[in-house]
């Protein structure tokens, strides 16, 4: 009876310490999504496995074989060295790994060491499957060739998830520590608890992955989250997510309901539907750059004219500050609508209503400015006449700044995001108003 064997890969064989076999070596790339359905009908403790101590010399890549020859015996322990070029596994490729893994009847255990990706994982074959991973950096994988069309058929295949990430890296963006615990049922993939943990911001949640429909009249697979982002520092979680210097300071609360075409990484913004809370206080809009931060920077108000009668190039275009913002929206099919958007400050109020296309990054708003004249107004007129002067500060304490309603522009905002075009509707003469005019042929204002 055979109790140590050994197989090398592009590399002389080595026996193992203890009975059981050692497969080390180097391959360009192994598929492992090939090999699963071998391996899951296998039996480490004899049976049906395939006999590796017959296996030939390794090609520069392995598939899966074409069939399994039933040895005598088989050893009761595998044990793993490795270093692949590329690795694919349930429908992912995982690049420059080097692992060592240990594998009994009951499943496996590895350390890995790639691309994506760097600590410990195991897997428990109970049911439908369970893994754990606990990784220092972890980045979701790319998806394999030809991976997308065998994964249409839904999650049936993907086990229970356990996996906490210290450093989470998404599309460039990091995010910090990452909590993840999934669950399969039936047919779908629940997710019971989604972490996302940095100094800026937390974020939780929890939802499902439902199975779509084949055939002619089959539905696309989708996500259904709710969650809640609570954020300490509004400007340095969105220099986080790449909208550097857009915001200074500020907290915020974001809550909501949402889903979409696809897998929970997938963020599919045409199928997006669901609503969103809004609360923010006490930051500041920074000066920003056309085109820069995008849907921030049309909150920020800074495409509203320049130069009117009232002039808002001091409130908006150097840095609005807020002292809280608010809003309510509904999104259907990527189209997000708000009819209480308000943004409250010491220098202006505003109230925005209206859509956004968040797939083609368009709008249609209404936005209505009104410059918070308060006590400043009191004041002139109380320098000119003293009574006067009275009256108007008692009228702006009872009647919440009256003569700013006098004084309140309105806008119709259309266009992209990146070039927004404004209307004034109401306040002064009704023209289109795009950016301050520049060069020697700009008349005077």
């Amino acid at each position: 009876m055979v109790q140590r064997t050994g197989v090398g890969l592009n590399q002389a064989a080595r026996l193992p310490e203890r009975n059981g076999l050692l497969l080390s070596g180097s391959l360009p790339s192994l598929n492992l999504d090939a090999w699963l359905p071998l391996l899951t009908a296998a039996d480490l403790s004899g049976g049906t496995a395939a006999a590796a101590a017959t296996t030939p010399a390794a090609p520069a890549a392995v598939t899966a074989p074409a069939a399994a020859t039933p040895p005598t015996a088989a050893p009761a322990t595998a044990s793993f060295d490795l270093r692949l070029g590329s690795l694919d596994v349930y429908g992912k490729r995982i690049s420059n790994l080097a692992l060592r893994a240990g594998a009994d009847a009951r499943g496996w255990q590895a350390s890995m060491t790639a691309s994506e990706m760097s600590g410990d994982i195991g897997y428990r074959s109970e049911g439908r499957g369970r893994l754990t991973a606990r990784l220092s950096y972890f980045t979701p994988p790319p998806d394999a060739p030809g991976a997308r069309a065998a994964a249409a058929g839904g999650t049936k295949d993907y086990p229970a998830v356990d996996l906490v990430a210290e450093r989470f890296n998404y599309r460039g963006k990091q995010f910090g520590r990452v909590e993840v615990v999934a669950q399969p049922e039936g047919s779908n993939w629940r997710i019971e608890r989604l972490a996302s943990l940095n100094p800026e911001a937390s974020l939780t949640g929890k939802g499902l992955w439902t199975v779509g429909g084949s055939g002619a009249a089959a539905t696309p697979a989708r996500t259904a989250l709710d969650f809640a982002l609570e954020v300490n520092d509004a400007g340095k979680y969105l220099d986080r997510l790449g909208s550097k210097d857009t915001v200074k300071g500020g907290t915020a609360k974001l809550s909501g309901r949402l889903n979409w075409n696809g897998d929970p990484l997938g963020l599919d913004y045409p199928s997006l539907s669901g609503d969103l809370s809004l609360q923010a206080e006490n930051g500041q809009f920074l000066e920003i750059e056309p085109g820069i931060g995008k849907l921030v920077a049309l909150m920020s108000m800074q495409m509203l004219p320049r130069r009117i009668a009232l002039d808002f190039r001091d409130v908006f275009s150097k840095g609005f500050a807020f002292d809280r913002i608010t809003s309510s929206m509904h999104i259907d099919k990527g189209v997000m609508r708000t009819k209480d958007f308000k943004m409250r400050g010491p220098a202006a109020e505003v109230d925005i209503d209206g859509e956004t296309d968040l797939a083609r990054e368009t709008q249609n708003l209404h936005v209505r400015v009104v410059p918070q004249l308060g006590d400043t107004a009191s004041t002139v007129v109380g320098l000119l006449n003293p009574v006067a002067g009275v009256a108007t500060m008692i009228a702006q304490r009872m009647f919440k700044n009256p003569l700013g309603q006098i004084f309140a522009f309105d806008y119709a905002l259309t266009g992209t995001w990146t070039d927004p075009k404004v209307a004034k509707v109401s306040g002064a003469s009704s023209q289109p108003e795009g950016p301050p005019p520049s060069g020697p042929q700009a008349p005077p204002r």
